[in-house]
């Protein structure tokens, strides 16, 4: 259970919807109103656990609240809703641009198209669910401040709703679940190659990756270990780190396209076991790979440079 406080949590959440250059006043003003607030409730004898939570609940969804600091329009859909919109919205974009993504990537494929045709068909297909979905929860929220609902499910806020706070020391979990996965790959790519699997001792990948191609697999490996090493050492991600993070992730998903899509991965004989649909599932499988590789790519690239902006 996080040890993190009503007011703390509220307070980063303030501090993350408001500009960089004005942030430090803010969020001391913020936590002067808190402190003053809390206070009386303290000395009523109420627990602070209770005050805060009374106080934060008092000051409004931590979004709404920083807009009203800076005087910062939020008119898109009106100030009672945009947070609730905004908040669906990106929820929505991040579950069905994906799925779409890889739906018409397997379904363009299956009809024979090659790669120009599977990259054409991604971008119209993302753009046209990206338009669609942003139109149609527009709509939604624009009928129901029209309307007058009053929200009382979902669109509420709570106190408990604010996000946790994170430490800016970096946590050990991510580093372990960095070596973990990369002891899990780099083992699984060695017991394919020496070994193979089942009892026929089939080999998934093709032989001719080794060694160039999976002793540079490893490297991108080891080096994204020694990247998170140091960031654990560090205390923090920097600017410097999750580009390097960036980098690797690239370089391992451009050279995983290249030999995927140049039927370079898989192994001729794994394929032989599916008989006359060794085609069909070769086109699967690639289309399967492919959109791994990109969601690490984005992963890699996204979610360290957040991280930044948050600490």
């Amino acid at each position: 259970m996080s040890t993190h406080t009503y007011a703390e949590r509220y307070v980063t959440a303030v501090a993350r919807a408001v500009p960089a250059s004005a942030r430090d006043e803010i969020v001391a003003e913020v936590e002067a109103s808190i402190a003053d607030q809390v206070e009386p409730l303290l000395e009523a004898g109420r627990p602070r656990d209770e005050a805060e939570r009374a106080v934060v609940a008092e000051l409004g969804e931590p979004r709404a609240y920083a807009a009203s600091l800076t005087d910062r329009p939020m008119h898109l859909i009106g100030p009672r809703y945009y947070a609730a919109w905004l908040r669906v919205l990106k929820v929505l974009l991040a579950v069905v641009l994906p799925f779409a993504a890889l739906g018409v990537t397997v379904g363009t494929l299956l009809q024979g198209g090659d790669t120009g045709a599977v990259i054409g068909a991604i971008i119209v297909t993302v753009l046209q669910a990206g338009v669609h979905v942003a139109f149609w929860t527009t709509l939604v929220f624009f009928i129901l401040e029209r309307t007058g609902s009053t929200g009382d499910t979902v669109l509420d806020w709570n106190p408990d709703m604010l996000p946790q706070t994170q430490a800016r020391g970096a946590a050990a979990s991510d580093f372990v679940a960095t070596v973990v996965m990369a002891v899990i790959l780099g083992g699984a790519f060695a017991w394919d190659r020496f070994i193979g699997w089942g009892d026929d001792n089939v080999h998934l990948l093709a032989s001719e990756l080794w060694p160039v191609y999976a002793v540079g697999f490893l490297v991108v490996l080891g080096l994204t270990v020694v990247v998170a090493g140091i960031v654990l050492a560090h205390g923090r991600w920097t600017v410097g780190l999750a580009a390097a993070n960036a980098v690797l992730a690239a370089i391992t998903v451009v050279f995983g396209l290249m030999l995927t899509w140049q039927d370079r991965v898989l192994a001729p004989d794994f394929l032989a076991l599916f008989g006359p649909a060794q085609a069909t599932v070769a086109v699967i499988l690639k289309a399967v790979f492919s959109a791994i590789l990109l969601g690490v790519l984005l992963t890699s690239a996204i979610d360290p440079f957040r991280r930044v902006r948050r600490g």
